[in-house]
């Protein structure tokens, strides 16, 4: 069980300060719920006040603000060892107790109302982890202060129904509008086929799998892909001697680290050879084609039951971490995995049948980024494993953050000027960074 600050209504934290650059999104968020609000009242025949509603949901707004601010920027978020704090049930209980209409917050009563759809019961000497307790302890006072709770009420259904918004009638999504604008500068959309098709991928992800292999990837290039990584794993591995700032203890363990990362390619066999595992992931979905709504709501449930019976399962760090229709690349620390899933393996990043130049230039560069992300500012934290130790030298790790620096300063001056003249986060991007840079040299050795 984990816990963690929640996601929010607007980009970042920072758009919550609502003025400048941020005044017209807050503006236009806000009118946002408002209209959706109304329209939800209109369409069940009920009768309101406009200028009430308009209160209601500005008191939502400010609840948003609130919690925005006492919600830790993305760049103190950036050590794992530091946010990764593990406790018991009735430890959590005991040191973040929370107050919502001047009653204590039962977190146990809450964690087994969820956990009980399947049925899997968290007695409090469980362990939990919390990724940001300062959090909570910000969030205790905000809580009280919106008493009674209609507020909170209010802002966990806006939550809710925003996310769903794109998924109901023309006249919802037109209520998006002005927010768009705000945010993007246009209020065009995807084409609707491609929003259908994006959603089945990300929802059935085996299923479109299998068709998309079916199709779209030669059965040569699993084997011409391995040869790439290994060959640019070894030069990893060549680098690390040449590094002056890491000291021998440590190189020896980056090495058994690079050996050890395990590479998925393409898609998992399973997927076209074993029919009844890949009709079993799906048996207890009923999809019916006039109930679109009620799909996406189906789904969801099947979703969320499906991540909470993994409380209870074993970890498999073999399990793929990604579809195979992807246009994109993944490592994940806490398996020691890269995955290419078939949708990058194409051109131009990928083909079997073009010269090695380009396919180096192409997926080569992207294996050597995924390679180093095991080794940036979050990746170097996790050992050949995936378990969250501290494997550096106390020297080596000093001078990785002293290097990072520079990088961080070095991004950080990069400016954009249709954004006012707003400056990259050094910080923010330094991972994606540290591997672009080892990607491009891994691929050019």
């Amino acid at each position: 069980v984990q816990i963690d600050q929640p996601g929010l209504g607007l980009p970042s934290r920072d758009y919550y300060e609502c003025t400048g650059a941020y005044k017209e999104a807050c503006s236009a968020y806000l009118e946002f719920m408002i209209s959706v609000a109304k329209l939800i009242l209109q369409e069940r025949n009920s009768s309101f006040i406009e200028s009430e509603i308009s209160e209601q949901m500005r008191r939502v707004m400010e609840l948003e603000k609130e919690i925005a601010n006492a919600t830790t920027k993305s760049e103190d978020r950036n050590d794992p060892l530091l946010l990764y704090n593990k406790m018991t049930l009735a430890q959590l209980q005991k040191n973040f107790s929370l107050e919502i209409n001047h009653k204590a917050f039962n977190w146990s009563q809450f964690i087994n109302a969820i956990m009980s759809s399947v049925q899997i019961t968290v007695d409090s000497s469980e362990h939990v982890v919390v990724y940001d307790p300062e959090y909570l302890t910000r969030l205790k006072p905000i809580l009280s202060k919106y008493t009674p709770s209609r507020d909170l009420q209010n802002y966990l259904s806006w939550r809710f129904v925003m996310d769903l918004v794109n998924s109901l009638s023309r006249a919802y999504k037109d209520t998006r509008n002005a927010f768009r604008k705000a945010l993007y500068g246009t209020t065009s959309e995807a084409a609707v086929w491609r929003r259908c098709a994006n959603y089945v991928n990300g929802n059935m992800e085996s299923a479109v799998g299998r068709l998309y292999v079916q199709q779209a990837f030669p059965g040569d290039s699993k084997h011409v892909v391995k040869e790439m990584i290994a060959d640019i794993r070894d030069v990893f591995i060549k680098t690390l001697d040449e590094l002056t700032w890491m000291d021998a203890e440590t190189k020896q363990k980056a090495e058994q680290k690079a050996k050890a990362i395990r590479e998925r390619i393409g898609y998992p066999d399973e997927i076209l050879s074993d029919d009844n595992k890949l009709n079993s992931e799906y048996q207890e979905l009923n999809y019916k084609e006039e109930e679109y709504f009620e799909n996406i709501i189906q789904n969801l449930v099947f979703t969320q039951k499906k991540r909470l019976k993994k409380l209870r399962e074993k970890v498999d760090k073999e399990e793929w971490i990604s579809g195979a229709a992807v246009v994109n690349a993944f490592y994940s620390a806490s398996r020691n995995q890269i995955v290419f899933p078939a949708g990058i393996l194409q051109p131009p990043f990928f083909s079997a049948s073009q010269p090695k130049s380009l396919n180096y230039g192409g997926i080569g560069m992207v294996i050597g980024h995924e390679i180093t992300h095991g080794f940036d500012d979050n990746g170097r934290n996790f050992n050949e494993n995936g378990d969250l130790v501290d494997w550096w030298t106390e020297e080596s790790a000093g001078n990785f953050k002293d290097l990072s620096q520079c990088m961080v300063d070095q991004y950080g001056n990069f400016s954009w000027d249709l954004a006012g003249g707003q400056h990259l986060s050094g910080i923010n991007t330094l991972g994606e960074n540290i591997a672009d840079n080892g990607g491009v040299r891994q691929a050019y050795k």
